[in-house]
């Protein structure tokens, strides 16, 4: 029986020398994965329904979707209602069972977590597909994985699925709108201007059924359906790699991964419920899937979501908008914090902490995805809150390595191997000989 006790990292690794004796590893944070408080590895739906209980958080705001001006928010107990609905459909009138994989063409929004977390309720494999995609990266993605199942938001349909799902395994298609998952009255919704092609979408095609997701989420209701998992084998999640090596392959996520790498990163970055997490990059990558909505999910945190990365101004004037008495986390490339602080000194600093209070709320940013630079780190830090680089990969949950948050730190390096990480350097061309020791 796999357990955390099979992963131990050897303490003699340089990483783990303390300040005290001329390194960086930090004063209280525990070197291996199993020391991590609360930690367990369980089916992502069950890991997310513990963290719920332990943290007090079902009548707690998970998530707020943001779309212009307009905030929905969205309670942790409504969302998992949500979520049982989507997955009883998708098993009782869909057929769709464990391993079977579905598609999620969406941005980061209520209706992209209802999917996934539907998912994961009935054991299905989430495959996240990048909103970029042309026609035949599309048509490469979905036939790596025989995706049964295609999630997609509805203005997309013309765009290339349309063309490219008879080319399929999809036998079912399921478009959604932002507005499903709104509650303001009809008028404010109308008023919001989102685009809806509905009348551009067929019931049906002689290669697919088309539901949508409004209806199933109004007419199906939840049955209670338990699905034998194991985590530390089943996939839960089916993400593309950034194809550096060629084609871009499936990399398999399984439960153990994605719940694991969460208690890998809480010590290091001290993140406690009720923090806010800002939600800007996708969550088909990697990045944004664990550091922001699995983050949320599974650590009693609130995600803030919005389709696409806001402008500056909107951004800070939501931040406003919001109580965030536990502190703000914002996980982002480098351009995003370049962008901010180049608003900031445009509007001048003194007149941007007099209009904003984000630069009090901003307790921790991560950057990855790429280099950090200093003359976009340095700047960052006087107005805002540290900022850290990690590294990490699609295939690793992502995190592997994030810079100290807390004590000596070195600028321009990826950091240390988190808890539970180990890191080997192996000769590129006898990788038999196994790693070598560093003196």
């Amino acid at each position: 029986m796999t357990s955390l006790d099979d992963f131990i990292v050897d303490e003699n690794k340089v990483w783990f020398t303390s300040p005290e004796e001329g390194g960086y590893w930090p004063e209280g944070v525990p070197k291996q994965l199993r020391e991590v408080e609360d930690v367990e590895i369980l089916p992502l739906w069950e890991y997310f329904l513990m963290a719920a209980d332990l943290y007090g958080t079902w009548e707690s705001d998970i998530c707020i979707f943001v779309y212009s001006s307009y905030m929905e928010r969205v309670k942790l107990r409504t969302l998992v209602n949500y979520a049982k609905r989507f997955g009883t459909f998708l098993y009782e009138n869909l057929g769709v069972r464990k391993g079977d994989v579905v598609a999620i063409d969406v941005p980061n929004s209520i209706n992209f977590v209802v999917a996934y977390m539907g998912c994961q309720y009935i054991g299905a494999i989430t495959q996240g597909i990048n909103m970029t995609y042309k026609s035949m990266e599309l048509l490469h993605s979905l036939k790596m994985t025989n995706a049964k199942v295609f999630v997609m938001m509805d203005m997309l349909y013309i765009a290339g699925p349309k063309d490219i799902l008879p080319q399929t395994s999809v036998k079912h298609v399921i478009p959604t709108n932002f507005v499903d998952f709104l509650t303001a009255d009809q008028e404010t919704i109308q008023g919001l201007g989102i685009p809806s092609a509905k009348d551009k979408i067929p019931d049906e095609t002689e290669d697919y059924k088309v539901h949508w997701m409004e209806d199933i989420i109004k007419n199906t209701e939840p049955k209670e359906i338990k699905v034998e998992i194991d985590p530390w084998t089943d996939p839960a999640v089916y993400l593309m790699t950034g194809g550096t090596t060629g084609l871009p392959k499936v990399a398999m996520l399984s439960h153990a991964n994605l719940s694991a790498n969460l208690n890998m990163a809480k010590p290091w970055t001290n993140l406690q419920s009720g923090m806010v997490t800002i939600g800007s990059i996708p969550f088909f990558h990697s990045f944004g899937l664990t550091c922001v909505m699995n983050a949320a999910l599974g650590l009693g945190m609130l995600m803030l979501l919005f389709p696409r990365p806001p402008d500056d101004k909107t951004l800070c004037e939501t931040i406003n908008k919001l109580d965030a008495p536990e502190g703000i986390m914002y996980t982002g490339v480098e351009m995003l914090f370049k962008r901010l602080t180049d608003f900031v000194e445009t509007t001048g600093v003194e007149e941007f902490k007099k209009r904003y209070d984000f630069w009090k709320k901003l307790k921790y940013a991560t950057q990855g995805a790429g280099p950090l630079h200093s003359y976009v780190k340095d700047p960052f830090e006087e107005i805002f809150c540290p900022i850290r680089s990690g590294y990490g990969l699609t295939e690793t949950s992502p995190m592997q390595s994030i810079a100290p948050f807390w004590g000596p730190t070195k600028s321009g390096k990826l950091g240390l191997p988190i808890p539970g990480a180990d890191w080997a350097i192996f000769p590129s061309d006898s990788f038999e000989e196994g790693p070598k020791r560093i003196t």
